[in-house]
């Protein structure tokens, strides 16, 4: 008569106890958990257990789409007995940890990521900007930048958002400090700058772009340069200089104390 097959390492991580209290269910296998205990983690299980949802008075709760494995180790992490992580599940991990507001969960899984040399540092970066992991990324791009050409960051399929403002910090000095130490702009969603013009910043700007704005003979090139120098933009003055020097000579004469030494 064959014995009973062993449990799976997930299985006895919540094997039922009297700490336990709820069932949950995920492909036909029973996770045993505490309502408080994840209550307390998750915003997500809080309103389950304790709000008007039918799932409430329920002896067990099935759990769609999701692996067991995976799952189950996100829920270890914020228990005494936590699962071994596996790096190259970080990404579905992450994934659950976001789904189901396990913020603990995610802090152990950034973690690993910042101490591993399992994942190659693009794989980092990606992971960290799609799940929003600032911290985390402001550090790996600083390692980033001093390893690798900055062109191949450029190309990663990383947000918008994180591109520019660390394509920013990569060509200014001013915007590094800004956007990456303990200022109060670091983690605003808008900075005001002040005492400049509008369109003579955003050109400036656009400058160490890939689709920079069209410079032209009428715009205040002395006050472009100006601005070069306030925010530390060395390749977008650059970039004015070669355009000074396609333009007459008088011209050129005029804007020669500008020039980088």
């Amino acid at each position: 008569m064959p014995g009973t097959p062993e449990l799976s390492i997930y299985e006895k991580t919540f094997a039922k106890s009297d700490e336990t209290d709820a069932i949950l269910v995920v492909n036909g296998k029973k996770l045993h958990v505490n309502k408080a205990l994840l209550s307390y983690h998750s915003e997500y299980f809080k309103a389950l257990f304790n709000s008007e949802f039918k799932e409430k008075s329920m002896e067990e709760i099935e759990i769609k789409d999701v692996k067991f494995e995976d799952f189950a180790t996100v829920l270890s992490l914020i228990q005494k007995n936590s699962i071994k992580l596996s790096v190259y599940r970080s990404n579905q991990l992450l994934e659950l940890a976001d789904r189901f507001m396990l913020p603990a969960a995610t802090s152990c899984v950034k973690f690993l990521l910042y101490e591993t040399s399992d994942l190659d540092l693009q794989e980092k970066i990606r992971l960290a900007d799609k799940y929003r992991l600032e911290d985390l990324l402001d550090s790996l791009i600083a390692s980033f930048s001093s390893h690798y050409e900055f062109d191949g960051y450029k190309s990663m399929e990383l947000t918008d958002e994180t591109k520019r403002k660390n394509l920013l910090s990569y060509h200014s000095d001013y915007f590094d400090v800004l956007f990456n130490s303990g200022f109060k702009e670091k983690s605003m969603d808008e900075i005001e700058i002040k005492d400049v013009d509008f369109e003579d910043f955003a050109i400036v700007l656009s400058l160490v772009h890939k689709n920079p704005i069209r410079l032209t003979e009428d715009r205040n090139l002395n006050n472009l340069l100006k601005l070069t120098d306030q925010f530390m933009l060395p390749a977008a003055k650059h970039y004015l200089e070669l355009f000074i020097s396609t333009i007459d000579d008088q011209l050129t004469a005029k804007f020669d104390e500008f020039k980088v030494a």
